[in-house]
Order: structure tokens, then sequence, then C-alpha cells
């Protein structure tokens, strides 16, 4: 799994495969899951970090799987000992 952050697009894309994407569904606002053509989640994309309350960002997270969360508190541990 890699994850990034667009600070033009204010969004995180975590890509969990590199199969090409042919489905996009909007799961929650600004929470969109992509699906390669097996229908198997390949990416998860969260738009408009910077403008989320924590609660808004909260809700957000709930709306994801375990797996996903896991990785964006690694993410998220990462940014912030570089930011040290």
């Amino acid at each position: 799994m890699k994850v990034s952050y667009d600070r033009v697009a204010d969004a995180i894309y975590i890509y969990l495969t590199s199969a090409k994407i042919v489905e996009s569904e909007t799961i929650y606002p600004d929470l969109v899951y992509d699906y390669d053509e097996n229908n198997l989640l390949v990416g998860v994309e969260i738009l408009g970090i910077q403008k989320r309350t924590s609660e808004q960002l909260k809700d957000l997270l709930n709306a994801l799987t375990p797996e996903i969360r896991e990785v964006l508190k690694d993410f998220s541990t990462s940014l912030s000992a570089l930011s040290v």
C-alpha cells in the first residue's frame, strides 16, 4: 500500500494495488472508492482534508475499513515525524 497527499487538490490517495481503475463510487461526501475490472477495491481518495473540522474528519474516517484506517494512522505518524 502507498499513500500520497496532493496539496493542490487537498486530497489523500491510498493505493491498495496498482491495478487499473475502471469504476469509482462515492461512498461518503468527499470519500471515493476506486475499483478494478473484477470489482475489487484498488484505491481510496479522500478530498478536502484541510477544510474539515476534527469532528468531520472523525466521521469520514469511521466510514473507512479498519485496514485503511490503520494505513492512514501510519501515514499520519510519518508526516508528524517529518515536520518535527
